[in-house]
């Protein structure tokens, strides 16, 4: 028990866990928390209580000093950390880990708000947030600077060039010291990080859950290390078959068409909206063309060159984040219109989220995935889709500038002991329900739960923290996932007022 354990606070609740890079990669909803410096007090275990902007209560703080290499000799870098104490005098041994996603996305920025969601597993279960290496707030990796102006803003949002534009910036803004660490910015270096954080903590096994990119690195920490993995929690899976970002655009097709043939069956939907699918065709045979915008925060009107690219990554937004999906079918409208607004606030909401650090991303990403890629399999993985080649061609131009390291992950399957609870979304646009199926094969006490109309990442949707609580309570026995069957799609917008009557 944590005698000076204060009281908690009030903490805001966001929707889900999302990570936000503009132009490129959307992975859902959160919180933009700034780690800052925090107000402590000492304790002798190295950990200080604290607060943290974004977190209602008073949490446990420390860093963690790991080896910069994998020599595990010479310098070490700082590994942030945030301890939530369980409640109960009747602690559990064994914490449960939040690892975010990405990659690039820090625990502590993304869970912190939403904490309130794990209350019911943090009554006998201490919770830790911890941050892969780069990602903690005020790293240089966070390395592309905010726009100069909101016209500038608005530019940004419609180049199609989004990730490869941001690494030619961060290698101009990256000193020497940080460039010779990018070659171990990797998933296997943050493995072994997590090893020497768990044996600094003393703890002999403790439970993983993961989001999106956080349950590649659970599932590679649990094959590298099964004898302290107890169990996982994988929420929108992502394993190492799916080779980032090259399903992307089948993938948001087929997310595309649920929502699409949901509004053709949906009266008031048809009626106001029209088929998306249709109005989307018609305004893409327009472009490209000059239009102009109005900044969705600030109302200045700006002039930009919309094409169809920057509008099928617009598209993208509303399909990871399942209370926007009702959104779409009307945006997709009203662009046919010529009234882009919809579709740009969409946009800002997307990007009120965590920060994403670009130089982690591109790390991880220029050195597992990129280089098993093969240019002639990118044209046959995207030829007729809304999205196209271009989020592929994107990372492979970025990642030709990069200055990180380059390996082949070993694609090993998951030790069929280890507990394993995968929550998917039926819309997710990135990682659907046959990327679970893939990486479960084998395991022996898999819990599949399947959410219908949700979108990337059901972890803190209805029912499921009860589920998951429920799993770690008892990670081998069944879990009866019917309640996910109450949930229900959001309604769709049939004008600025919202949804019909």
């Amino acid at each position: 028990m944590e005698a000076e354990h204060p009281s908690h606070g009030v903490a805001v609740v966001r929707n889900g866990v999302v990570t936000v890079l503009r132009g490129a990669l959307l992975l859902g909803l959160a919180t933009l928390v700034s780690c800052g410096k925090p107000k402590v007090r000492a304790r002798e275990d190295g950990w200080a209580w604290c607060r943290r902007p974004g977190i209602g209560r008073a949490v446990l703080c420390r860093t963690v000093e790991v080896p910069a290499t994998e020599t595990q000799t010479g310098p070490t870098v700082p590994i942030s950390l945030v301890k939530v104490p369980a409640e109960s005098d009747d602690r559990q041994a064994d914490p449960v880990v939040l690892l975010a996603g990405g990659p690039g996305q820090s625990a502590i920025g993304a869970y912190g708000p939403m904490l309130p969601v794990f209350n019911d597993i943090n009554r006998d279960r201490d919770i830790l947030l911890i941050d892969v290496r780069g990602t903690s707030a005020g790293h240089a990796l966070y390395c592309v600077p905010d726009a100069e102006s909101d016209a500038a803003e608005l530019d940004q949002l419609f180049r199609s060039s989004g990730i490869a534009h941001g690494a030619e910036v961060c290698n101009q803004r990256l000193d020497g010291e940080t460039i010779a660490q990018l070659g171990h910015i990797t998933t296997r270096q943050f493995v072994i990080d997590l090893e020497v954080v768990r044996e600094t903590l003393g703890i002999a096994r403790w439970n993983l859950i993961g989001a999106s990119y956080g349950t590649r690195l659970a599932m590679q920490y649990a094959k590298a290390h099964p004898e302290h993995t107890r169990s996982l929690v994988l929420d929108a899976v992502a394993p190492r078959q799916l080779r980032l970002p090259l399903p992307f655009a089948r993938d948001m097709e087929s997310a595309l068409e649920v929502v699409a043939a949901r509004c053709r069956e949906d009266a008031a939907c048809l009626k106001h909206n029209g088929d998306p699918l249709v109005k989307m065709k018609t305004f893409f045979e327009t472009l490209p063309k000059k239009m102009v915008v109005t900044h969705p925060r600030t109302g200045l009107r700006h002039e930009v060159e919309v094409t169809r690219e920057a509008v099928a990554q617009l598209l993208r937004g509303p399909l990871y984040a399942t209370d926007l999906q009702g959104l779409l079918p009307y945006a997709i409208r009203r662009a046919g219109e010529g009234d882009l607004s919809p579709l740009l606030g969409i946009a800002a909401l997307m990007d009120q989220g965590s920060e994403l650090s670009l130089g982690v991303l591109l790390s991880v990403t220029c050195a597992e995935d990129i280089p098993q890629i093969r240019p002639e399999e990118v044209g046959p993985a995207t030829q007729g889709t809304v999205l196209g080649d271009t989020v592929v061609r994107d990372f492979m131009a970025a990642c030709e500038k990069w200055r990180g390291t380059t390996y082949a992950p070993k694609q090993e399957p998951l030790p069929p002991s280890i507990p394993v609870l995968s929550l998917s979304g039926t819309v997710d646009p990135v990682t659907p329900v046959r990327w679970a199926d893939v990486a479960m094969e084998g395991v022996q006490h898999h819990h599949r739960v399947v959410m219908a109309h949700a979108g990337h990442g059901i972890l803190a949707r209805g029912c499921v923290p009860r589920l998951v609580k429920g799993f770690l309570d008892a990670p081998t026995a069944t879990v009866d996932a019917s309640c996910v069957n109450d949930s229900k799609p959001p309604p769709f917008f049939i004008d600025h007022a919202g949804a019909a009557p």
